[in-house]
């Protein structure tokens, strides 16, 4: 069985090195799923939102988590063409993130960049779909809609019921230049899998003259201060 930080992943030139731990991805993993939750946070900020909108429903007799959430998509889904179609808002983006209340009942938050979408309205829409009459919308400020704010608020838990995911974004919710460091951006190529554990690769020391220029828990990267051609790192 594969297992977090058994294996290093490294890719490099004569003067720059990235390397990275070898990890699951899951969000059932104890080890991955901080990170992951900072990358989602990020993500969900990225899109400048100006709105923090939270949707929550009634449980009906005998349903359980996972047909809640059918419910809650759907409706989420049909709430969206209905705010698009009524109130014009043709560039309405958004991404959302689906958690369970302490009952284990889901619930979703919703980050939106938008005009302005009248809170009674909302809520009369939400029950007429739903039954439920509690809708939540509150604005963001520019200073507030940083992943620093929004962790408060957002990606605590996001969890999997049924075969819906944990989150999701509209096409134009992200923006199209957005930031990730899995796409190559010294364009040192693929990455080369070392059966060294993370610990153990990071602690071997480097030649001289290479210097550690950014620490991370997962994710490392070296430069060769002297820039001599013909030396790759270790």
């Amino acid at each position: 069985m594969f297992h977090c930080g058994e294996a290093t992943l490294t890719r490099s030139d004569h003067q720059l090195q990235e390397v990275a731990s070898h990890t699951c991805g899951s969000w059932d993993c104890e080890t991955c799923r901080p990170s992951l939750r900072r990358k989602l946070v990020h993500r969900l900020a990225s899109g400048h939102p100006n709105k923090l909108l939270t949707l929550t429903l009634q449980p009906g007799q005998g349903e359980t988590p996972d047909q809640m959430a059918d419910r809650l998509v759907h409706a989420f889904q049909k709430l969206i063409k209905r705010i698009r179609r009524l109130h014009g808002h043709k560039a309405l983006e958004y991404g959302y993130v689906i958690e369970p209340h302490a009952s284990g009942f889901p619930h979703m938050h919703n980050v939106m960049r938008s005009n302005y979408v009248p809170h009674q309205w909302l809520c009369d829409v939400w029950e007429e779909m739903t039954g439920s009459k509690v809708v939540d919308i509150r604005a963001i400020t520019a200073e507030e809609a940083t992943a620093r704010y929004l962790t408060k608020y957002l990606g605590k838990n996001p969890t999997k019921f049924g075969t819906h995911r944990r989150y999701g974004f509209s096409r134009g919710y992200e923006p199209a230049d957005k930031d990730d460091w899995e796409k190559d951006p010294f364009g040192l190529g693929a990455w080369w899998k070392v059966q060294t554990p993370w610990k153990d690769y990071v602690e071997k020391p480097h030649p001289k003259g290479w210097s550690l220029t950014y620490s991370g828990a997962r994710y490392r990267r070296y430069q060769d201060r002297t820039a001599h051609a013909g030396r790759g790192p270790p």
